[in-house]
């Protein structure tokens, strides 16, 4: 995971795709942007079955696959403009995702985000923020689950810190307000590199709707009110 991580945030550096911070991000700078190695995919797919609470007219969602993992294989999407840089964690709202997972073999739950931390506030990464959808899957209608690292309290979702630390949903807190709780100083990482993108690199399939990161939930391509939704609270998104 740490080789994949690393080539990832190697191609979004090389390729110049990160923000600085005094960047407006508006109309096309946007969208959703992907990246991938090797067997790895991901786009949009139209005319498909989306998630059961995308009420939009759309029949949008993403499609995610890996073919083949021998250890740089991966296909990832991420977003400039969503506010969600240089926050500290107990700011932090609407990190989420519907999925509908791929062919039982090799279903594609562990999909997450990757979310870079800043410990010291010295406004660069530290450590990293794990949160995967087998982690955190609340069964919807048509297969079709709900991860809501940020939104669920109930019992039975789960996020990494570093890849060890597990903070977890408790009945009366989400997973996310535990982390936050724990680590009042931490911050997501400022712009320059705050971009949260969301990963699959293990074999398997994929899909999801109703991306959601801080300001943002993305429902289709594109990048007007139809397909990117503003998230103005938790509850909103």
């Amino acid at each position: 995971m740490k080789r994949v991580l690393a080539a990832l945030v190697a191609a979004l550096v090389v390729g110049g795709l990160f923000a600085t911070a005094a960047t407006a991000h508006t109309g096309a700078a946007r969208r959703l942007r992907f990246e991938r190695s090797d067997t790895g995919s991901g786009h949009w797919q139209g005319n498909r079955v989306d998630s059961p609470l995308d009420t939009a007219p759309n029949n949008s969602r993403l499609a995610f696959s890996v073919a083949v993992q021998d250890g740089d294989d991966y296909a990832a999407a991420y977003a400039n403009g969503t506010g969600l840089g240089g926050k500290l964690l107990s700011d932090v709202r609407n990190i989420s995702f519907d999925f509908l997972p791929g062919a039982v073999s090799s279903p594609g739950t562990g999909v997450r985000f990757s979310i870079p931390i800043d410990e010291n506030d010295d406004g660069d990464w530290d450590s990293f923020l794990f949160a995967a959808a087998r982690d955190c899957a609340s069964p919807l209608s048509g297969g079709w689950m709900r991860a809501d690292f940020t939104g669920q309290t109930a019992p039975g979702c789960t996020i990494y810190h570093g890849g060890v630390t597990p903070y977890t949903s408790d009945g009366t807190d989400s997973a996310w307000k535990n982390f936050a709780d724990a680590n009042p100083t931490f911050k997501t990482a400022e712009q320059g590199f705050q971009v949260a993108f969301l990963i699959l690199d293990e074999e398997g399939q994929v899909f999801v709707d109703r991306l959601a990161m801080h300001n943002h939930m993305f429902v289709a391509n594109g990048s007007n009110t139809n397909a990117i939704k503003h998230c103005r609270t938790e509850g909103h998104c």
